[in-house]
């Protein structure tokens, strides 16, 4: 009986605990965490909670693809977005099969391949919206989310 209550407890606390990302901030108070696309990387995304949808840059997609981590039919409809700056860019997507956050695994999140030569690695809202809540803790450089 006291081993079964034990592992409740035990269970309890895990899901109670959520999952948790391991992020470094720069010293322009920029959060990043690395992830893993379809079993390649790990790359460093910029956390931007102000993002709709995840994006890569152009040469990192045509890498991905000419590798085979990206296949014609991960491919999405076009669309339209409207950036920090107010202006719209409309951007190719396709789906990742399997995201690697940490210890986390998230399937088939849609990304955004950014044009621009500079572009950000971005994790977006596309993300962290599965979640219920998303805590940022500074100090000991991670966030947790919770269903």
């Amino acid at each position: 009986m006291r081993k079964a209550i034990y592992l409740m407890l035990l269970l309890c606390s895990g899901i109670m605990m959520g999952q948790t990302i391991k992020v470094k901030k720069s010293d322009n108070n920029i959060i990043e965490a690395p992830a893993i696309i379809n079993g390649v990387g790990p790359f460093m995304f910029i956390v931007d909670t102000g993002a709709s949808e995840c994006s890569i840059p152009t040469y990192v997609f045509n890498t991905l693809v000419k590798i085979g981590a990206i296949k014609r039919d991960d491919m999405l409809i076009d669309r339209a977005y409207k950036l920090a700056d107010g202006s719209i860019s409309t951007n190719a997507r396709f789906i990742v099969r399997e995201l690697r956050l940490g210890d986390m695994i998230l399937k088939d999140v849609s990304f955004s391949i950014n044009p621009s030569v500079d572009a950000p690695f971005l994790l977006g809202q596309n993300v962290f919206g599965r979640y219920k809540t998303m805590k940022i803790d500074f100090i000991n450089g991670i966030i947790k989310l919770e269903k």
